[in-house]
């Protein structure tokens, strides 16, 4: 030892080196710690840490059902994309015109199965109506150009020997909730129909809304017809409003009154009561 190194100095100078060696390790550990809470969790190896929560799972963008549903033409495989032509919009139209005449008689066939035995066409088609109204709105709503081609589908229907007559009502019902389906070709068929029935009254009613001019077939009914219902709904309307007013005069002529004055005759006033 130093002779002249004071008495109690060396153990402060030991003290002092413990102090600052043993700073340094905790400095160490907890820099080794905050590397190892910032490893990724497929880098960080758990196995010796014992824990009791499970661990979440890394969040990740889920993938994109894909859309099952029967007639259902999607606009990605058909719709015309920049640069195509004026064929594949024909395309596009053309299939989803089909898809939805093959909802409609998915529907007819439904309503068929669930009526009772012995249901009349017309009852079947009725069912069917308000389906088919909300139907034709929203797809004409959302795709007007498809008009025509659903118009060449109609006419199809109706010119087709094989459609049965709940179908032919319908696509009747069709063309009254959107005159614009309707086209003399299709009425040129809808109406030499040889039976007076149920599908030939719609399909007349559906050409007093569609404001066409008359067909040919026209006037060959109108010389065919026997049944009254036929002939009321093949009358113009200043033909109709004849046939009211007419009926009218009949019905006072039998009461015994004069049409101008027999509210008189049946309604006395007070005065001629007193006398």
């Amino acid at each position: 030892m130093d002779s002249t190194q004071k008495p109690g100095q060396a153990p402060r100078v030991l003290r002092a080196a413990a102090l600052l060696a043993l700073g340094f390790a905790a400095g160490q550990l907890s820099r080794s710690h905050s590397s190892a809470t910032s490893l990724c969790p497929e880098e960080r190896d758990d196995s010796s840490v014992p824990t009791d929560k499970p661990r979440r799972a890394a969040a990740r963008t889920p993938k994109q059902r894909p859309l099952k549903r029967n007639f259902v033409t999607r606009p990605m495989e058909l719709y015309p994309v920049a640069g195509s032509g004026a064929e594949d919009r024909d395309r596009y139209q053309t299939e989803q015109a089909r898809d939805v005449m093959k909802l409609v008689r998915t529907q007819l066939k439904l309503k068929q199965k669930l009526a009772p035995p012995g249901s009349l066409p017309e009852a079947t088609a009725m069912l069917v109506a308000p389906w088919l109204a909300g139907l034709a709105d929203g797809l004409f709503r959302t795709g007007p150009d498809l008009v025509s081609e659903m118009a060449g589908q109609v006419e199809t229907s109706v010119c087709d020997a094989n459609t049965d007559d709940a179908e032919l009502i319908t696509m009747s019902l069709l063309m009254k909730a959107v005159p614009e389906l309707a086209s003399p070709e299709t009425f040129e068929c809808a109406l030499s129909r040889p039976q007076e029935d149920a599908v030939l009254w719609h399909a007349l009613d559906a050409f007093t809304l569609s404001g066409l001019p008359t067909p040919d077939a026209m006037a060959e009914l109108k010389r065919r017809a026997a049944d009254p219902r036929t002939r009321r709904r093949l009358m113009t309307q200043q033909e109709r409003m004849a046939t009211l007013e007419a009926a009218r005069s009949r019905r006072t002529q039998a009461a015994g009154v004069a049409p101008d004055d027999h509210n008189f005759e049946q309604h006395p006033s007070r005065e001629q009561e007193v006398q």
